[in-house]
């Protein structure tokens, strides 16, 4: 009977350890495969936005291999930026519960950071803010919004840290905090910031934080 139990003790732990184990396996397959040219092609292929696999089939193939390898280096947050900014004008503000007549203009201003590995678009960020303006004066920020319009690296993953807005020197302006990853790993905080005037004009810019 002694051992019978313990026949059936071990069996019960056997089965608790490889229960153990599964998870982990798992866990681990979910990681990011090798990056190489080839994987990284059949990763674009899969994307619905067919753009950036025109963009790469066009490069050379020592580009290729130099664009894989400026994806997988933690010094990505300092890759070229090239920046982009525009404002819309709303015909009214009725939409945003404010009375037609004698109604502040609403505006939102937009800008964009693309963040490009040996020449290549692979990361766009964008942060637009909502305003409103009366006359030659912005009077109040309705609200800011991060985008992540476009990242083609499967290695990085890009969230919302946090975000602000506040009217400053007749500007409207709106910040969000980006957390990059790497495989996983925190890279750092890219800091974008919009502004927008009451002429219609408007801005950004974009830092490293840590």
């Amino acid at each position: 009977m002694a051992t019978k139990r313990t026949f059936f003790s071990f069996f019960l732990i056997s089965a608790l350890l490889c229960l153990l184990v599964v998870p982990t396996s798992v866990m681990a397959s979910e990681k990011p495969a090798h990056l190489t040219v080839a994987s990284y092609t059949q990763f674009l292929k899969a994307q619905s936005d067919k753009s950036s696999m025109y963009e790469f089939s066009k490069l050379s193939r020592q580009q290729k291999q130099k664009v894989v390898q400026s994806l997988k280096d933690p010094s990505l947050l300092k890759m070229d930026i090239e920046e982009t900014s525009g404002t819309v004008e709303a015909a009214s503000t009725e939409a945003y519960g404010a009375a037609r007549t004698a109604s502040p203009l609403f505006k939102t201003a937009a800008y964009t950071a693309s963040y490009k590995a040996a020449g290549f678009t692979t990361t766009k960020l964008t942060v637009y803010v909502d305003y409103y303006t009366k006359n030659s004066s912005v009077t109040s920020v309705k609200s800011v919004r991060g985008v992540v319009t476009k990242n083609v690296n499967p290695l990085v993953s890009i969230s919302k840290k946090s975000s602000k807005s506040w009217v400053q020197s007749n500007r409207a302006y709106g910040r969000i905090d980006w957390q990059w990853k790497i495989a996983a790993k925190n890279a750092g905080i890219k800091r974008q910031t919009a502004y927008g005037t009451a002429s219609g004009a408007s801005g950004g810019s974009t830092a490293t934080v840590n």
